[in-house]
């Protein structure tokens, strides 16, 4: 019970659709209390709460307006079945309109600088690719999605050769120069479905929704000719080892589809590095 209340503040926890409709039965709840109660009793203060969970929970402008719409329509109807004086009648509207309205507006920057800072936190402050928590996140969804749906999914595993010894030897501006530049070269190799991230140190990783295995290998092979064609342009004396894996059916976790691309990550190195090796998951 608890944690259904506190789910109420947590922009996003509850779908757009069902925070409309049940802001609207909350509403239609409180017209029909406020029309018994009549004049003794005033509940038009309660209707910032299905405001406030519009403007926390859903997306864009159109449902938050509509339920200010319709709140100000039932206290209207309220006020005039009422039948008070003009002017406490449009006192009464105007405050129920200004309330709605500020509500609507402060919970809506709620949502808005919630997800802002979701995002930061999935994200990695250099390369601005996802960071290992945002990364995890979203394989976690990935393998939830092939358990429910089925498909396929390949995921890449990336470790920067000699990348020490050019933080060794000049710098660690350098460094995260080389780590920007791989962060671009993964941006601009992969398609808007695929996510990319910086796992932390000269460690990255994709992820490839519906990708089968020939398909992984030839995005692989670009990669680490793409990473070595570079960086020799920059003088960095940096390529990649690269394992990876396509899933066919969904692994028995997340850490154990990290295991496989990791055990074929350190093939790569064994081989001789500047290399990828790909390994078919088994079920």
């Amino acid at each position: 019970m608890r944690r259904r209340v506190l789910n109420f503040f947590n922009p996003g926890s509850i779908s757009g659709r069902k925070a409309f409709g049940a802001s609207v039965a909350m509403m239609l709840v409180i017209f029909l209390l406020d029309m018994e109660t009549g004049t003794g009793i005033r509940l038009g203060a309660l209707y910032v709460l299905p405001i406030a969970l519009v403007g926390l929970h859903c997306d864009g402008r159109k449902p938050l307006v509509a339920a200010i719409l319709l709140s100000v329509s039932f206290q209207t109807i309220n006020v005039v079945s009422d039948a008070i004086a003009l002017a406490s009648s449009i006192t009464d509207i105007t405050v129920g309109f200004i309330s709605a309205l500020l509500v609507g507006t402060l919970a809506n920057a709620v949502r808005h600088n919630h997800r802002e800072l979701e995002a930061l936190s999935q994200t990695d402050s250099l390369t601005k690719l996802q960071n290992r928590r945002g990364f995890e996140l979203t394989v976690e969804a990935e393998i939830e999605r092939q358990n429910r749906y089925g498909g396929t999914f390949s995921l890449v595993l990336i470790d920067l050769d000699k990348f020490k010894q050019l933080n060794d030897s000049r710098g660690h501006a350098e460094g995260d120069r080389a780590l920007v530049v791989i962060g671009e070269i993964l941006q601009g190799s992969i398609r808007d479905s695929d996510t990319s991230a910086r796992l932390g140190g000269d460690e990255f990783s994709v992820l490839l929704p519906n990708t089968r295995r020939n398909e992984c290998e030839v995005v692989c092979g670009q990669l680490v000719s793409r990473i070595q064609s570079r960086m020799r342009q920059l003088n960095f004396e940096i390529t990649a080892s690269i394992g990876a894996s396509t899933f066919d059916h969904p692994p028995e976790s997340l850490a154990a589809a990290f295991r496989i691309v990791d055990e074929a990550m350190y093939t790569a190195k064994a081989k001789g590095r500047n290399t990828a090796v790909s390994i078919q998951a088994m079920r």
